[in-house]
């Protein structure tokens, strides 16, 4: 008798998940969207040799990932001739003025502007003078920010948690009466990195640059929605590490030139026009790792990083 009614109860619950499951509104792409390859990085002398020996364990660590999420191109743009978020934020949706595929608009004797493009990319300006009020720890400036961005529902665009971190921190430095050198905190910039298929979404995060005393000084973000995808057929991590020594890299920071061991290996988007000018998403192979470096008169460890194109093309 138990049985038959933990039984019964299973199947209920499986109704309900089902049901819950088909109750949410699915987007359908297009599939008129094609890979292309990206333009690489320029560095004089970028002569990386990567170490292998971890190439085994990374290419399982991959492997198993890549069993469970699926990767896309995408491509053609949506575009929103309403420009919704314009009235939303105070301003009159009828006036502004227009340039390179943009709207510009302004409130407050142009000390507040919005420049809005037909994609929904936006950068938010608060150009009020007035001197700094005191001084507001992480978490309150936090909570301001956030209370912005849900109040205008800027969040909206991103799949996931897009949980803030602070990026950034602007200091005016002065000399004090004894003449010693003082730097004063004056913004923080806070980001939020926007997620798609489960991994980070390189420029469709939130910045917002506030001032240490709470007010928000500018809200950008570069985000985009889509209308077609394609899956995208991945690369080996053995051709990630032969890219890398190849010098085919979307993007290089540090130490071009050694011995590299690669350390962390993970997916993410990144956006890039394709022929016609349009943005189009592609996913890369970003990686973090250590280059040996002898100067002559010490030998270190110094940190690189940099992507590779993960889809074939």
């Amino acid at each position: 008798m138990k049985s038959k009614r933990f039984l019964c109860l299973l199947m209920a619950a499986a109704i309900l998940i089902l049901s819950a499951a088909s109750c949410g509104e699915k987007q359908t792409y297009g599939d008129d969207v094609d890979p292309f390859e990206m333009p690489t990085s320029f560095e004089p002398g970028c002569r990386l040799t990567v170490n292998r020996l971890n190439e085994l364990w990374l290419s399982a660590v991959e492997g198993i990932k890549n069993i469970f999420r699926n990767l896309y191109i995408y491509g053609n743009p949506v575009e929103y001739n309403d420009y919704p978020l314009a009235e939303k934020m105070g301003f009159d949706p009828e006036s502004y003025t227009a340039s390179d595929d943009a709207r510009n608009y302004e409130k407050d004797d142009g000390a507040i502007s919005l420049t809005l493009d037909k994609y929904g990319r936006y950068y938010w300006k608060n150009r009020a003078a007035g001197e700094p009020g005191e001084e507001k720890d992480d978490d309150e400036l936090e909570k301001i920010v956030r209370d912005f961005l849900e109040r205008y529902e800027l969040f909206s665009r991103y799949s996931g948690d897009c949980s803030l971190r602070t990026s950034g921190r602007s200091y005016l430095t002065h000399r004090d009466d004894e003449g010693k050198e003082v730097s004063v905190p004056t913004e923080v910039t806070f980001v939020c990195d926007g997620t798609l298929d489960g991994v980070r979404y390189l420029y469709g995060k939130i910045s917002v640059v506030i001032r240490v005393d709470g007010v928000i000084k500018s809200v950008t973000s570069q985000a985009l929605d889509f209308a077609s995808r394609k899956r995208a057929d991945m690369i080996s991590v053995s051709e990630v590490f032969d890219m890398i020594e190849q010098g085919k890299l979307v993007n290089v920071g540090g130490q071009v030139s050694g011995t590299l061991t690669v350390s962390v290996l993970y997916v993410e988007y990144w956006t890039e026009n394709d022929k016609n000018g349009m943005p189009t998403l592609q996913p890369v192979y970003s990686y973090y790792g250590t280059v040996p470096v002898d100067n002559g008169f010490s030998k270190t460890t110094e940190l690189t990083l940099g992507s590779v194109q993960a889809n074939r093309f």
